[in-house]
């Protein structure tokens, strides 16, 4: 009886619909050194600002308030002293739409993780130090990578980014 299903190897990878409609917003703030605002929730698990789109609400709109509300850094000030949008992602996952923005250092008490220090254990990837992501940080820095990576052009190290091994007990 033959398969009724195409093996794995066959089957197409999903492109979302240029008229995909995100119901929600990331933003990844971006060092020239290549490090990315983090949110560190009351667990210990790190995140990044965004959620959801409320209706009639345009997507950047979206992103300055969710910003704002979390980081208390103001996008449109950000963008007026050098900040610059190098790009955005569709992630399918969450339905987001994944911002990446390279800003200069911003003054205050603002946490700056480097995604090359995070290592594959289990399931998950986490920090070499121990500290736990978010599923939904994971996700987006994963498809969000490429820009990432442009926003620090000096780097020298021709290993892909955001590789690595577990560490070692």
């Amino acid at each position: 009886m033959p398969k009724t299903a195409a093996p794995r190897t066959q089957r197409r990878k999903y492109v979302p619909p240029s008229i995909a409609i995100p119901k929600t917003v990331c933003v990844l703030l971006v060092r020239p050194d290549g490090k990315v605002l983090m949110l560190q929730q009351d667990d210990g698990v790190y995140s990044d600002p965004g959620g959801r789109i409320e209706r009639g609400e345009r997507w950047d709109d979206a992103a300055g308030r969710l910003l704002l509300k979390e980081t208390g850094v103001d996008l449109s000030q950000l963008l007026d002293i050098g900040a610059r949008r190098i790009g955005r992602a569709y992630q399918k996952w969450s339905r987001a739409d994944v911002q990446v923005i390279q800003v200069p250092d911003i003054p205050g008490g603002h946490q700056w993780r480097d995604p090359d220090d995070l290592v594959y254990a289990g399931k998950g990837r986490i920090f070499r130090d121990g500290s736990k992501i978010s599923f939904r940080l994971d996700m987006n820095l994963k498809c969000a990578a490429p820009y990432i990576a442009r926003c620090h052009p000096g780097r020298v190290s021709e290993e892909p980014l955001f590789a690595g091994e577990a560490p070692r007990a």
